[in-house]
């Protein structure tokens, strides 16, 4: 039976009152609106980008050229408040990224355990030390909240398995890697990508050791299976924190994705918000957001439509939460 978590203290944004009016940047007016919504949140603030490294993802899907936008960037251009970092292909700069992204109301990082080239220190060889060097970051920056094992299992049947960089990691190492980010000098969450495809009992154990859960729909044609798949998804997870990732590119079937199928989906996830079934969802990817994808422009339209709305529910981040 998953144990009992205390609830995290999120380092939330605040506004400067010695800020003048004449020098407020576009990010700042928007860090201003945030911190008005501390008491009641908006639905922007329970909004992700996954953010891939620049132009990451040319030469490896069939996409019309070169993006240059960052993950920070992308963020802004979506009108999310929170980022995933994820050196996907190419390294980034843990420290200075994170310094950058401290506008945001929350940051995470993806555990890479040496599978991006140049994006650890020579020094750090070892999962532990991978574990041990973020913790440090969040020591120096206040909104560094989570960790992430990005595919995390393998697809197939049967018995659980993760994937080659992960290879080892029982359900009990996975709670000492847990414990380890919760004993850190300011405490990380430990969060793990699941797919839908990948769903099955046999997965129960691994799953539980995690703080929270990302569900994505690796192929666009899985989302004709959403609420199946969705409720097994909330079985499996009894009082964790939950996420739903929407890709703005269909990835798993190598071409853009449906701009009407993304908002079905932002529709849907909308009400499971307003529901506090999940805390959040995560758009993927700010790799592709300049590439002028009309999947895109649809979850910027409705971030402008719905992303000002209150959030009812009085603390986004106790939902889903053990309790």
């Amino acid at each position: 039976m998953p144990r009992h978590r205390e609830p995290r203290a999120t380092g939330l944004l605040r506004a400067d009152p010695s800020t003048s009016v004449r020098s407020v940047t576009p990010f700042a007016h928007a860090l201003t609106r945030s911190a008005r919504s501390l008491t009641t949140p908006q639905f922007r603030d329970l909004f992700w980008v996954w953010g891939h490294p620049v132009n990451s993802v040319l030469g490896r899907y069939p996409v019309p050229g070169p993006s240059s936008m960052s993950p920070i960037e992308g963020a802004l251009y979506l009108g999310a408040r929170n980022l995933f970092l994820v050196p996907w292909a190419e390294p980034l700069d843990v420290a200075q990224t994170t310094m950058a992204a401290d506008h945001l109301r929350e940051v995470g990082w993806s555990l890479e355990h040496g599978r991006v080239p140049g994006q650890l220190p020579q020094s750090i060889s070892t999962i532990d030390g991978e574990l041990d060097y973020l913790a440090q970051q969040a020591a120096r920056y206040p909104n560094f909240g989570r960790v992430i094992f990005d595919d995390f299992l393998r697809d197939g049947e049967g018995e659980a398995e993760v994937r080659g960089s992960f290879e080892g990691f029982t359900p009990e190492r996975l709670a000492e890697c847990r414990e380890r980010l919760h004993a850190g000098p300011r405490r990380l969450d430990l969060w793990m990508v699941l797919y839908a495809h990948q769903m099955r009992p046999e997965i129960a154990a691994h799953v539980h050791e995690f703080d929270g859960v990302s569900l994505w729909f690796w192929k666009e044609k899985h989302v004709e299976d959403f609420e199946r798949k969705y409720a097994e998804f909330l079985a499996l997870t009894p009082g964790q924190r939950r996420l739903v990732g929407c890709y703005l590119y269909n990835f798993g079937e190598g071409r853009p994705a449906t701009a009407t199928v993304v908002t079905w989906q932002l529709d849907r996830l909308h009400t499971a918000l307003r529901d506090g079934e999940i805390e959040g969802v995560v758009l993927h990817t700010n790799a592709v957001a300049d590439l002028g994808y009309p999947a895109v422009a649809a979850a910027k339209s409705w971030l402008a439509r719905h992303g000002d709305e209150e959030v009812s529910s009085a603390d986004p981040h106790r939902r889903g939460r053990r309790l």
